[in-house]
């Protein structure tokens, strides 16, 4: 009785808030009805309906990776979550440079397709998508590139205690 509420004139009877079957699948009480001098009661019980929810994308939506990591890196690791009970979630990429990602559509970890390089893009921006097999959530990622020093240098010296000094000029 403390999740119903009663018209005591019309006798409808309500929920004090929103029906979720995860969290309790039916309701049980007893309504009476009095005229002031006789009463009556009946059990009632109210079933409630499982419906489908939409899966939630709660990975952030940034990231990074640096400059020339191998491309089994991964630089984004989608997590979601669905309240439907032993629901399995499959994981996709869209948008503007999915083409230069892959996904694994179980664990959600995407990776490139080539190693990045800044110099040529300092951003990924793409998609996940979380599917349950019905609904789908979509969640907008940036991947930034980390820019890592590229140059070589070769010292040379000699076998005595040298000090060696250099400038990195840009």
């Amino acid at each position: 009785a403390s999740l119903l509420n009663i018209d005591s004139i019309t006798g409808d009877v309500t929920l004090k808030s929103s029906a979720n079957y995860e969290a309790k699948n039916s309701y049980s009480f007893n309504v009476i009805a009095s005229d002031g001098t006789l009463t009556d009661l009946k059990a009632i019980t109210v079933n409630v309906s499982n419906v489908n929810e939409t899966p939630t994308i709660t990975s952030i939506a940034t990231g990074s990776v640096a400059e020339n990591a191998v491309n089994t890196t991964v630089i984004y690791k989608v997590s979601a979550t669905d309240a439907d009970a032993n629901t399995t979630l499959k994981y996709s990429l869209s948008g503007t440079d999915a083409s230069l990602l892959n996904i694994n559509s179980t664990t959600g970890d995407v990776t490139l397709k080539t190693s990045a390089n800044y110099e040529a893009k300092n951003s990924y921006s793409f998609n996940v998508i979380a599917s349950d097999g019905s609904l789908t959530a979509t969640k907008a990622i940036t991947i930034n590139v980390k820019d890592v020093l590229n140059e070589v240098f070769n010292l040379y010296g000699t076998d005595e205690n040298d000090t060696l000094t250099s400038n990195i000029i840009d």
